[in-house]
């Protein structure tokens, strides 16, 4: 089979802008994109507001890298991630 009948095959799933992802990098970042802001803010929790409810993210020693509209970046220590439906 050559690569272009595979390649018509796999169909690769839409991610809508509304709809967050989140890229864990290792224990010490997280990127989230679509994100519709910060609920809680300490060096040990971080809240993001998401489209179907919140994202906490835990640990020590956190922070918000960089934000803008479209993603943030957290860095720390991180322990856990717990998603609030909502």
């Amino acid at each position: 089979m050559d690569i272009q009948r595979i390649r018509s095959r796999i169909k690769a799933p839409k991610v809508s802008k509304k709809i967050p992802l989140v890229e864990i990098a290792g224990k010490n970042r997280v990127l989230i994109e679509n994100h519709l802001g910060v609920l809680a803010y300490s060096l040990e929790n971080i809240q993001i507001r998401v489209t179907y409810g919140k994202l906490s993210v835990n640990g020590s020693q956190l922070m918000l890298l960089e934000m803008n509209r479209e993603q943030l970046v957290i860095q720390g220590n991180i322990a856990s991630l717990e998603l609030y439906g909502g």
